[in-house]
């Protein structure tokens, strides 16, 4: 899976792109770097994008990679709501700290290839056309008049981490590593699993990467070890490596990480309808302007709205492939296909996006279901950062080892791989993102909260830590520490910004961060907390467990 030469070729960065990727754990680096810390924070990785930026229909201002919704290159947002402070609040300490990290940027899905494949199959079949204009080609059109036209190079891997993924992870383990060095716990001779992981071959090797950057070289052994005695990459099929507890994703296992596969009543389909509706509207439009604006150039040129979607797509994982294209020459990098849209016309396509995550992770889903499903990942959570208090609830799956060493010592950092969805799950069940409306047919809101593209991007995170508190520290307006010298705080920072826990009803802080207490007392986590796997609530919603 992974080899010492490959995460040496991956390590050999610039001081320049270390500072990049730790900004985005809200982290000052140490020594020569810290100097450059100080010019305003610059992105994670190499495909990433800045963080300063409003809905401005303006090309010059515009960036289109922040607008992929759940397939967009890691970024780090605005802290939510936009006022609050960076980093942690003054007194404050992190004892405890809790990752729930997506895995990186992959290739498409299956079912999603076949639409990508039909607009290759369209250019492929009017090949004379495109490379013989009878006019003028747009700029941003000029690689379909090449002799080699567009073809689809997204089926070198369905489902497969790519290069730019692995590379996320392994920015990211380092990050955290130089971030929370007190957290860190040596890895012990005895193979103690460091980490969960779902079994999806994506999943497992972006938590590979992970640890490789996290623990180092000694990691890394392993991993390629594991990977050279079995000779395949599928997760459902290769032993997993020595160091990652791999949770089956299947209807039999019950699992924070993947709490619908066990839920009967949950369809993925259930954001197909809402996303199918919006397509109805924006997609026939954005189809006519471009069949007219290339009815100069190209006569008789006919692209369909299936066809536009497959551009959006061929976009999004051309991208996702090759990392953020710096030219139109499509070999260099990038994907030609997301400079041929129009700003809004991105926008658009990014409330598809947001539509169909919401209808299955989300708020759009039937019932309490999603609260439900998320209710597990809050008991984790809260059971993991309580401990040594007397709080939180039984975790479902719970590993010891994620809890303490072979030798006994306590292990203060829990790490977890996972899906889009477990995140999104997370934060239906504690109210955060919440809107009050999201019609599939329109109008759509810009300033909507519900935006998977800062929320659940490829290689997305939530970074949940317990505070330790003196008496400067962590006091919001009227609420009183309770400690008086010291008071334990929570505190989130999703995908290295700052998001405030308001929504649950807690009191927070200019950081975000509320009381422990308080948060396990509000109405959103007790009901969270309520829920267990085929309990009585959990029938109610998803029917038999």
């Amino acid at each position: 899976m992974l080899s010492l030469a490959a995460v040496g070729m991956i390590g050999c960065w610039k001081e320049a792109s270390l500072e990049r990727f730790m900004s985005g754990l809200n982290f000052s680096p140490p020594g020569a770097v810290a100097a450059a810390a100080a010019v305003e924070a610059l992105p994670l990785v190499a495909n990433s994008v800045s963080s300063n930026e409003s809905h401005d229909d303006h090309h010059s201002n515009f960036d289109r990679y922040k607008h992929l919704g759940h397939l967009s290159p890691f970024f780090v947002p605005p802290n939510t709501p936009e006022w609050l402070k960076s980093g942690t609040p003054p007194g404050c300490t992190a004892s405890r700290a809790f990752l729930i990290h997506r895995h990186g940027s992959r290739y498409p899905h299956g079912d999603e290839l076949p639409v990508i494949q039909g607009l290759a199959d369209y250019i492929g079949n009017n090949s004379a056309l495109f490379s013989s204009p009878r006019g003028p080609v747009p700029r941003a059109w000029s690689f379909l008049q090449k002799e080699t036209g567009w073809r689809n190079t997204l089926t070198l891997g369905v489902d497969d981490l790519t290069a730019p993924g692995r590379q996320q992870l392994f920015d990211h383990g380092v990050a955290l590593r130089l971030r929370y060095p007190d957290l860190y716990t040596e890895p012990d001779d005895d193979g103690a699993a460091l980490a969960v992981a779902g079994d999806e071959d994506r999943v497992v090797e972006s938590a590979s990467w992970f640890l490789a950057g996290y623990h180092g070289r000694a990691i890394a052994s392993s991993a390629s070890a594991s990977a050279s005695a079995s000779g395949r990459g599928n997760a459902s099929t290769t032993p997993p490596p020595p160091f990652l507890r791999v949770v089956p994703e299947d209807s039999d296992t019950p699992s924070w990480i993947t709490p619908h596969e066990t839920c009967s009543a949950w369809d993925e389909r259930l954001g197909s309808d809402p996303a199918a509706r919006w397509g109805a509207v924006y997609l026939p439009p954005i189809a006519d302007r471009l069949n007219a604006l290339l009815a100069g150039p190209w006569p008789g040129v006919r692209f369909t709205p299936a066809h536009v979607h497959g551009m959006f797509w061929a976009c999004a994982y051309g991208t996702a492939a090759r990392g953020i294209g710096v030219s139109m020459d499509e070999a260099e990098s990038g994907s030609p296909w997301c400079d041929v849209f129009e700003p809004g016309e991105v926008l658009d396509n990014e409330y598809e996006y947001d539509l169909r995550q919401r209808g299955f992770s989300g708020y759009g889903l039937p019932g309490d279901m999603g609260a439900v499903l998320g209710g597990l990942l809050v008991g984790n959570v809260t059971a993991f950062l309580g401990q040594g208090q007397g709080q939180g609830q039984e975790r479902v799956f719970s590993d010891e080892d994620q809890d303490q060493d072979r030798s006994g010592k306590e292990k203060l950092l829990s790490l977890n791989f996972c899906h889009d969805k477990t995140l999104a799950f997370g934060l239906t069940a504690l109210g955060l993102a919440a809107d009050d409306a999201f019609p599939p047919e329109g109008p759509v809101d810009r300033h909507r909260s519900w935006q998977t593209a800062r929320l659940v991007p490829f290689a997305s995170y939530m970074l949940w830590k317990r505070l330790e508190c003196g008496e400067e520290g962590g006091e919001s307006e009227g609420e009183s520490s309770g400690g008086g010298s010291g008071s334990s705080r929570i505190q989130l920072v999703l995908n290295g910004a700052n998001y405030g826990l308001g929504p649950t009803g807690c009191a927070i802080d200019e950081y975000g961060t509320c009381s422990f207490d308080n948060f396990l007392d509000t109405a959103k986590v007790k009901a969270a907390l309520n829920v267990t796997h085929g309990d009585a609530k959990w029938r109610e919603v998803c029917g038999d467990a």
